[in-house]
């Protein structure tokens, strides 16, 4: 009877070594090669060039253990390894180096993997580290868009010989290594991915220089090689279709096709499927709709709010963003209770066992090496203070007491933000075409004289030429939400779905994602925060900000200091912001004066009131401490002891944070007579056709918007003598009264005087049309604007 041998009825799995003078522990990989529990190996040794005697003793002494020996000239790594893979009998290949090992079960578990999945062209497992360094990796799951950005695979890995030949097997111009990481990305091109079997079954030995050593010391311009190579994985349409597929920025989960969306990355499920969404979707966040009826923007939204730490967050369109934790617990949107899911679930993330932690932390500090410990006492010691608690200490101090830079090679990706290690959002908007990218980011959607500026500049701004995205960072006010709906293409209020702790990071998350080609801040410190790490993150971006106010009790450009270097340029609205600039020493090349305009068309003259008895002084503004709205009582008691006929009213155009104060000042002082409140006025010539004089007692300024647009319709104004005022308001149309003590009284006398004379005031007002029409035309500040802009995209 004859005698079946287990290799006979099982396919053989060729185990391939490459050995270029190889040291003592090549006994050892062949040895453990032939240790699998599986039935039928074949073991191949490939000589490439060894020329030591010391290798070429353990070459003779392995090869008689080798089922196929191979010898050729030295050729490098890859080309050793297609030699064995061409020689190789079975359907299944494993690379092996010389000096590391497999664990009995490697072949078999790994055939099982792959026997179960006939979709993935290899199979890999977890490895322990082992030798100079000792440590246990898990490099997880496969994931093509992963392996773009870092090669978390090991070359050992179970291959299908055909998916080897059909790629084309190793790039033999690889020889300073790199080359497994290249082949796993060009069976990923093909569609052949890996199968991670979760069991530590490899080991990596450490000892001495390696070729990965090599490999890192020239990895810059080994990255440049791959992506030159793949385009059809790194151009950017490509990376945002694999992106989608393997690790999704959203999944929107909805009963209808929702409307398309800013970004490409977005998978969508019915939200009538089974399993839990988790199961379903790898993404980070999910955005949940009854309807397809979204806004175009809800999915960016939805993963900037869960990157930020909502377990759940209502969208302004009513859809739910909710994160990953939340949505293990959710199947359908039927019985849905996002505040009550959320709750639930919150504290059942899975951690990290803390052995595993503090042994990854003191690899990352390389503090399982005694040479640290020799040569850097201080510094290792240092280091063992954990990354998180630095970060509190840095943020207790309010300064950069622990340099955390030095954890940016473990994380590339991230940035150091208010004394933090912070990874921002990735995600892929739509291509721009040909259109350069612009992003505002400003603090508020509501109305003032500085956004009317924006408005300005971005309606000046070639629609076929511009993308312009604005940024609101602690919007309270959205009024002129409508209206910058009309002048830009993304709007984002990004204080309704992101803390302040991550507002900075949310900023640069959005730049460096949408790629925009420069940056305007305005009046932002969040925005002035980013722009270093936009630097980092995007070189290429150019920035620039508009200064409008100068303000003693807080000083805009001492305060930004630190960041002005990262700014390309600086717009003052005035000659004063201008001299304040060059003071603080900004180069002058950097600094650009470009003032303010007026729309002549809409802001026109209007005649003065000779006859009218009830004479009315116009206050147009935001009312704000800056502004000093509560002074205006003190103004109208002084006015009322000159003018005893009470023939005057004072018309209070705006709103803000003082109305009531003001308000109740103005009732305890019974001048309810006197005082009319408009409330907000998006429509203001009416107004100053209605008045005689425009007053402004503001604290700080620079060139008000309200000034210049009082002296188109050819009414004086009497203002506080503060910011660039000074530079629009001469004598010949109004006048400035310096602040102190007496300014209520020498604004009283001013107004008196301007009340009882209209040929004045009539004089007063032409002479200020004419300075708007020479100096303050709108068409001209937006052509300066346009120009600017893109010049510097």
């Amino acid at each position: 009877m004859q005698k079946w041998r287990l290799s006979d009825i099982v396919d053989p799995v060729s185990i391939v070594i490459p050995c270029y003078n190889p040291p003592a522990y090549l006994l050892e990989a062949v040895a453990s090669a032939h240790s699998q529990t599986y039935g039928n190996i074949e073991v191949i040794l490939v000589n490439d060039g060894t020329d030591r005697a010391e290798g070429l003793a353990v070459v003779r002494q392995c090869s008689g253990q080798a089922d196929v020996y191979i010898e050729q000239e030295n050729r490098g790594l890859t080309a050793a390894r297609n030699a064995g893979f061409r020689a190789a009998r079975g359907r299944y290949i494993v690379p092996l180096d010389a000096d590391d090992l497999l664990e009995r079960e490697y072949v078999t578990r790994c055939i099982a993997a792959l026997d179960s999945d006939p979709a993935a062209a290899f199979a890999y497992t977890d490895f322990q580290v082992f030798g100079s360094q000792n440590y246990a990796e898990n490099p997880g799951e496969y994931n093509l868009y992963r392996l773009l950005d870092q090669n978390f695979l090991t070359y050992a890995a179970l291959i299908r010989k055909t998916d080897w030949e059909q790629a084309g097997g190793y790039d033999e111009s690889m020889r300073l290594g790199y080359e497994d990481w290249e082949f796993w990305l060009r069976l990923g091109g093909r569609g052949r991915f890996g199968r991670h079997v979760p069991m530590a079954l490899f080991r990596y030995r450490k000892h001495g220089p390696s070729l990965y050593d090599i490999a890192k010391a020239r990895h810059t311009e080994l990255v440049a090689y791959i992506q030159g190579r793949h385009p059809e994985l790194y151009e950017y349409d490509a990376q945002a279709r694999i992106k989608a597929r393997w690790s999704p920025a959203v999944c929107i989960v909805s009963s209808q096709p929702p409307k398309a969306q800013s970004i490409e990355d977005v998978q969508k499920l019915d939200a009538a499927g089974a399993g839990p969404l988790t199961a379903r979707s790898p993404a980070a966040a999910f955005l949940l709709c009854s309807s397809g009826e979204i806004a175009a923007n809800s999915a960016e939204m939805a993963a900037l709010a869960v990157w930020s730490g909502n377990d759940w967050q209502t969208l302004p369109d009513g859809s739910h963003a909710i994160s990953r934790r939340v949505a293990a617990s959710v199947t359908d949107l039927s019985g849905f209770r996002p505040a009550a899911t959320a709750a639930a679930r919150l504290g059942t993330a899975r951690k990290i066992p803390l052995p595993r932690k503090v042994h990854r932390h003191l690899i990352n500090a390389d503090l399982l090496s005694w040479r640290s410990w020799v040569q850097h006492p201080l510094r290792s010691a240092l280091r063992l203070i954990p990354l998180r608690v630095k970060e509190r200490i840095n943020r207790a101090a309010g300064r950069p007491f622990f340099d955390l830079s030095f954890y940016l090679q473990f994380q590339p990706s991230s940035v150091v933000l208010g004394n933090r290690l912070i990874e921002p959002l990735r995600y892929f908007p739509h291509a721009s075409g040909d259109r350069s990218r612009l992003a505002l980011v400003v603090p508020h959607l509501g109305p003032g004289g500085a956004e009317s500026v924006l408005l300005d500049i971005v309606a000046a701004l070639c629609r076929k030429r511009f993308e312009v995205l604005l940024l609101a960072t602690q919007s309270r006010d959205d009024r002129w939400l409508a209206k910058w709906n009309v002048q830009v293409d993304h709007i984002y209020d990004l204080a309704r779905v992101v803390p302040p702790a991550r507002m900075t990071a949310a900023i640069c998350s959005v730049v460096a994602n949408w790629g925009c080609d420069a940056v305007l801040v305005q009046n932002s410190l969040y925005g002035y925060a980013a722009l270093p790490a936009i630097k980092r993150l995007a070189p290429e971006t150019k920035s620039l900000d508009i200064i409008h106010a100068l303000d003693e009790a807080w000083d805009q450009v001492s305060t930004i200091f630190e960041v002005a270097k990262d700014l390309d340029l600086r717009v003052a609205v005035s000659d004063a912001v201008r001299d304040r600039l060059l003071k603080a020493g900004i180069p002058a090349q950097k600094v650009r004066v470009v003032r303010g305009g007026v729309d002549l068309d809409r802001f026109r003259p209007a005649p003065a009131h000779f006859d009218r008895e009830m004479k009315q002084i116009l206050f147009a503004g935001r009312l704000d401490p800056v502004k000093r709205p509560l002074l205006l009582v003190d103004i109208a008691t002084r006015l009322l002891a000159l003018r005893t006929r009470r023939d005057f009213r004072f018309l209070i155009a705006g709103d803000g944070p003082e109305m009531r104060s003001f308000r109740k000042r103005v009732s305890r002082e019974g001048l309810q007579s006197l005082f009319e409140f408009h409330g907000h006025v998006d429509h203001l010539p009416p107004l100053f056709s209605a008045s005689d004089v425009v007053i402004l007692p503001s604290r700080a300024e620079g060139i008000p918007l309200v000034v210049l647009e009082a002296l188109a319709c050819s009414r004086p104004v009497v203002a506080s003598n503060v910011g660039a005022i000074g530079e629009v308001l001469t004598p010949d149309c109004g006048v400035l009264i310096d602040v102190g003590r007496s300014e209520a009284a020498a604004f009283a006398g001013a107004l008196d005087t301007l009340l009882n004379q209209p040929e004045l005031r009539e004089k007063m007002g032409a002479a200020g049309r004419k300075k708007i029409e020479a100096e303050y035309d709108v068409r001209l500040t937006r052509k300066i604007y346009s120009r600017l802009l893109l010049n510097l995209a």
